[in-house]
């Protein structure tokens, strides 16, 4: 870079421009002349041993150049007269004064330490200085630590300086006064540096300049209105100033300097002024460098500026820069541009993405955005994800009505995924359901036959059209899962048992049963079912279904749960004929159990006496343990209360001789007539009984049986001979 020189000094009748360089035109030199002004206190005129001050100076020139300057005294003119200085002047243009970050006491320190100030009046035409980037040595701070309060009220003052009219006033050494400047200048903003001029020898001029420095020494105190002085040897300061309001960047500022973060700031204030006027090279260079807190507050300052250079460049490269820093505010903006949100959504980032989420739900008109949703794997999950973490059952309608646009058989698979889980709360809402079961409809024909099958089983559960219950049980559940095949099942079973009036029942149970892979728990659920509500239809239906599908366990299910209906339930003896031929129609079987069941349950049934004398002679060891109670129950009863009275000893003594346990029999059966017969259909059974009792073998024996017989079968006096005995 070249920077252009002018020398001012004193002439044989006045002071002149004795020397510039080819840049400097006239208006420049009348403005270069007019702030060349070095004054002396009257009384040092004449005192040569006396030392004088350095004079260092900086001020715009015009709006795209900067002067920095150095004054000396030299004493006598060629007239012998006091008062000589010499001013030697650098113009700088703004390009190159960058790359000093526009930091004028820093190109004043290099200058200065170069040697390129002159002491006397050069003897040869000036020439432009070259300064070569090596030259430029990085920044050492050598400031002392500042209090926090003291870099607050510079700050404050710096900032509202322009509207001041009393300056800034230093005093110090010519290395304090750069050391400070330097300093200072890297924690202000750019537009600050480029207004702030200083002036570090300050006597007799008013140049309007907002930082001024005056020397200690008693010789050099005039009256100077100030709103801040301070004391660079021992920064101690004293104010006229205070900040009408808080300025948030200032006290930010104010912060990052205390914990040491100066070249933080100073390269926050360059990419700003970079960003303004549309520069991102920096920005893409330094940005992540910086802490936390101040890329926070670069962007945040920035915010509109850098979302549409993002926009309008398609920059990529600075979207990236700043992803952790976008807000769902943010992506309204870059909306703007659809490429631009699908970039940051192939970054994959676990934090954008949930950002994105968040702006997807909260945006106005989404619908162009759908297609980014389902292009992408990892925002489609997170989306779904959402929909049913906030059960947002009117997203998942939206998503449903906008798929056909964007169909895929993976897509509508993930979507009915999610309207499974989240079934049990729309089916609460009728609009809805029916809204969606539409959707459905609506959606493009599938090539995978279960996500058909799964279609029909959701429409089904939305809005229980039998016919799509018909559907299901035609269709082959085995393209679903083994989970979900128990999930369409239990569903086919609740929607034949809620409608069991149906003629077609029959048939349903038929192709549930043949699509059960677990027909016996199957069978238990049907069971299960009539048993609550008492729905002896039904059992019939099973009845002439079950040979369709027969296994011996599945009959033995059937049986033993009939039984228990049958003992329940006085209605079934009008359906007694329909169930004889039922059982008859079962296939042969060769389990003992199974045969003297379906004799056990006809029996019950029809009442048949010569199927009692065939059961009484049966062995019922051959059923269950636990069904052998309650068939041994069922047989006394009806021993009890339907035979011939005289037919009563022989068949009980049949039964007794077919049972194993025979040294409990008879108090099994005192147990049933105390507990099943009443006292008084006991008077027709009491002889028979003790009949039955005289014949049995003497080993068959009860604790005390006298006195239980005599109980079980005294009569009771009614409550009228009650009456009748306390009157007599």
């Amino acid at each position: 870079m070249r920077l252009e020189q002018h020398i001012y000094t004193s002439g044989e009748k006045e002071f002149i421009t004795i020397a510039s360089t080819q840049g400097i035109n006239r208006e420049d030199q009348l403005k270069l002349e007019n702030n060349s002004l070095y004054i002396l206190p009257g009384s040092l005129l004449y005192k040569n041993e006396h030392e004088k001050p350095n004079k260092y100076i900086y001020y715009p020139l015009n709006e795209e150049r900067f002067v920095v300057g150095k004054a000396i005294y030299i004493g006598e003119d060629k007239m012998g007269r006091p008062g000589n200085y010499l001013f030697h002047n650098y113009v700088i243009s703004k390009s190159d004064f960058k790359v000093f970050y526009l930091n004028p006491a820093s190109l004043i320190k290099l200058i200065e330490d170069s040697g390129a100030f002159k002491n006397s009046i050069p003897g040869e035409s000036l020439k432009n200085y070259e300064i070569l980037e090596s030259d430029i040595k990085k920044y050492s701070d050598t400031m002392p630590v500042m209090k926090k309060d003291l870099i607050l009220v510079l700050l404050y003052y710096c900032f509202s300086c322009v509207l001041q009219n009393s300056p800034l006033l230093l005093s110090g050494t010519d290395k304090e006064y750069l050391d400070f400047l330097e300093w200072l200048y890297r924690i202000l903003p750019i537009d600050l540096r480029e207004k702030i001029s200083f002036d570090t020898y300050y006597y007799g001029t008013s140049l309007g300049i907002k930082i001024i420095g005056i020397p200690d020494s008693s010789e050099f105190q005039q009256s100077v209105s100030y709103s801040l002085k301070l004391n660079l040897s021992t920064q101690q300061y004293s104010s006229n100033y205070s900040a009408k309001e808080t300025i948030p960047l200032v006290e930010f500022i104010t912060e990052m300097v205390v914990v040491g973060k100066s070249d933080e700031i100073n390269t926050m204030h360059v990419l700003e002024n970079d960003i303004k006027n549309g520069d991102y090279a920096g920005f893409k260079d330094l940005f992540d460098n910086l802490s936390l807190g101040i890329r926070e507050m670069i962007y945040s300052e920035n915010r509109k500026t850098i979302l549409n250079y993002i926009i309008n460049k398609r920059d990529m490269e600075v979207l990236y820069k700043t992803k952790d820093h976008l807000t769902v505010e943010d992506l309204n903006i870059l909306s703007q541009d659809t490429q631009v949100i699908q970039k940051l959504i192939e970054i994959d980032d676990r934090i954008i993405l949930e950002l994105i989420m968040r702006w997807f739900y909260a945006a106005t008109d989404r619908k162009s955005f759908y297609t980014l949703i389902i292009r992408f794997d990892c925002l489609l999950e997170l989306f779904l994800k959402k929909i049913e973490s906030d059960n947002d059952i009117n997203m998942l309608l939206e998503v449903l009505q906008v798929i056909p646009q964007h169909y895929s058989d993976q897509i509508e698979t993930k979507l009915l995924d999610k309207l499974f889980n989240m079934l049990q709360d729309i089916k609460g809402k009728k609009e809805i359901s029916k809204k969606i079961a539409l959707s459905l409809d609506n959606l493009p024909e599938s090539l995978s036959d279960a996500t058909k099958l799964k279609r029909i089983y959701l429409k089904y559960e939305l809005i229980d059209d039998p016919l799509l219950l018909n559907e299901m049980l035609e269709s082959d559940i085995s393209v679903l899962t083994e989970d979900f095949q128990e999930i369409v099942l239990d569903t086919m079973l609740r929607g034949i048992l809620r409608n069991n009036k149906s003629d077609k029942v029959q048939k349903q149970l038929n192709l549930l049963l043949g699509k059960s892979a677990d027909k016996h728990s199957c069978l238990l659920e049907i069971l299960k079912e009539i048993e609550s509500t008492d729905n002896i239809y039904l059992l019939l239906d099973i009845f002439k279904v079950i040979p369709l599908h027969y296994s011996d366990r599945l009959e033995m299910i059937l049986l033993e749960k009939t039984l228990l209906i049958i003992s329940k339930n006085e209605n079934i003896g009008k359906l007694a004929n329909d169930f004889k031929q039922s059982v008859e129609n079962f296939p042969e079987t060769g389990s003992k159990a199974i045969k003297l069941l379906r004799k056990i349950i006809v029996y019950a049934l029809m009442n048949d006496q010569l199927l009692l004398n065939e059961i009484v002679e049966s062995d019922i060891s051959v059923l269950a343990k636990n069904k052998q109670t309650q068939v041994f129950d069922l047989i006394v009863k009806k021993i009890l209360n339907d035979s011939d009275p005289e037919e009563i000893p022989m068949k009980l003594i049949k039964l007794y001789r077919n049972t194993q346990d025979k040294r409990s029999f008879l108090q099994k059966i005192i147990d049933i007539i105390e507990r099943d017969i009443p006292i008084k259909a006991r008077k027709t059974i009491k002889e028979p009984f003790l009949n039955f009792v005289n014949n049995l073998p003497k080993k068959v024996t009860v604790n005390d049986v006298d006195s239980k017989l005599e109980a079980l079968f005294e009569s009771k006096p009614s409550f009228i001979e009650k009456i009748w005995r306390l009157i007599r």
